[in-house]
C-alpha cells in the first residue's frame, strides 16, 4: 500500500476518534476530572512510555546477547563498533557545540 493511501484510510478513524475524546471534557479520572484534551494527551502518550519501557528491558544492549545474530554476524558487528570506539578515542575530545559547528 501507498503511504498516501494508508493515510486516506487512517484519517476516516482518526479524526472521529480525537474529536470524541476532546469531547470528554470533565469526565472524571478517579480524584481528577480531565478536560478533552488531557484524555487525548494521556491515551498517546501511556502507550508510548509503556512501548519505551518494554524496547529497554526486551532488547540486548550488546551484539553479544542478541540472539537473532549468527556467530559471524556477532563478531562483524563486535569488530566495527571496536572500530568506531577506537577511531572516536583517536579524534580526541570533543564538544557538542564542536560537533555543530562543524560542516562534515
Amino acid at each position: 500500500m501507498s503511504r498516501k493511501f494508508r493515510e486516506l484510510l487512517r484519517s476516516p478513524v482518526a479524526w472521529p476518534l480525537a474529536g470524541l475524546l476532546l469531547k470528554l471534557d470533565g469526565v472524571p479520572l478517579g480524584y481528577w476530572s480531565l478536560r478533552g484534551w488531557q484524555w487525548l494527551f494521556l491515551l498517546e502518550g501511556v502507550p508510548s512510555l509503556i512501548g519505551g519501557v518494554a524496547v529497554l528491558m526486551l532488547l540486548p544492549d550488546r551484539p553479544e546477547r542478541a540472539r537473532w545474530l549468527s556467530g559471524s554476524e556477532k563478531s562483524w558487528l563486535t569488530g566495527q563498533l571496536a572500530d568506531e570506539t577506537a577511531q572516536r578515542q583517536s579524534q580526541g575530545h570533543s564538544s557538542l557545540w564542536a560537533g555543530l559547528a562543524s560542516r562534515q
